[in-house]
Parts: C-alpha cells; sequence; structure tokens
C-alpha cells in the first residue's frame, strides 16, 4: 500500500456571531435630572417655610359675616358700620355700609376688627369685635 498525498483542502469556518449585548441608555442624564430636581424642590419648601409669617393663618377665608344689633338707636334707624383695622395679613377695603339695625357687615376673614358704628342724631362710636361670632355683636350708640 502506497500512500499518496493527500491533497489539501482549505475550508473556510464562517466565524460563529458574537452578539455584543444591547447599548443601555446613558443613565447620567437621568440622574442629574433627578437631583436638580429634589434640589429644587427642597430649595422651594426652605423657602416657602423662612419667608412664611409666624402664626399667620394657613388659608384666608373667603369671607365672615358680622351680624350687629345697636343699642341707643330706635330699631329700623340707618346705621353706618364701618371697619376701621384689620386682623394682620387680611386686606381691608375703607368700605362703609349702611343698612338698618339690626344688620350685618361682610368682612375679609375671621378674627378681631374695630369698627365704628354711627347713626345721624347719635356720637358715632368705636369697638372691637371679634368676627365670626355665635350671637350678634351689640354696639351703643348714645
Amino acid at each position: 500500500m502506497t500512500r499518496r498525498p493527500v491533497p489539501r483542502v482549505e475550508m473556510e469556518w464562517e466565524t460563529p456571531a458574537v452578539l455584543a449585548p444591547a447599548p443601555h441608555p446613558a443613565l447620567w442624564p437621568w440622574l442629574l435630572s433627578g437631583l436638580v430636581s429634589l434640589g429644587l424642590l427642597g430649595g422651594s419648601l426652605w423657602l416657602s417655610r423662612a419667608l412664611s409669617v409666624p402664626n399667620a393663618p394657613a388659608t384666608v377665608p373667603q369671607c365672615c359675616q358680622l351680624t350687629y344689633e345697636v343699642r341707643g338707636a330706635g330699631r329700623g334707624v340707618p346705621v353706618r358700620v364701618r371697619a376701621l383695622e384689620a386682623p394682620p395679613l387680611l386686606t381691608l377695603t375703607p368700605e362703609q355700609t349702611t343698612t338698618a339695625a339690626p344688620g350685618t357687615v361682610a368682612l375679609p376673614g375671621p378674627g378681631k376688627y374695630r369698627v365704628r358704628v354711627s347713626a345721624d342724631g347719635y356720637a358715632p362710636q368705636t369697638a372691637t369685635v371679634q368676627v365670626p361670632s355665635a350671637a350678634p355683636v351689640v354696639l351703643e350708640l348714645e
């Protein structure tokens, strides 16, 4: 048996495809925007507390009614009621309300007010009243 030379056969092998993992989106922009948002939120909370007025009401009510009776004046006499001073942080419009006694006056919120009541033929009187009140406030005219 004789050996014959075997022709050299060259084969090409396909290299197996290596799948790379899918690229992850960059996380640093999300982290940075989250940190900035937290910083803004924390700064806003700190600023709101730093600028708050001590003992201020949390919310300002829409309105309160002062119900009053006038003693010393006849029933149904036209009475002028004017709020002179309001509780802190409430805006008071310098209005004068003319009604027949007894009556009501709308005020911007609860608290202590200084009011002036007057009627023709009577000396004007100033009184401090608490609003709201369960019973009508009695104002004296002389």
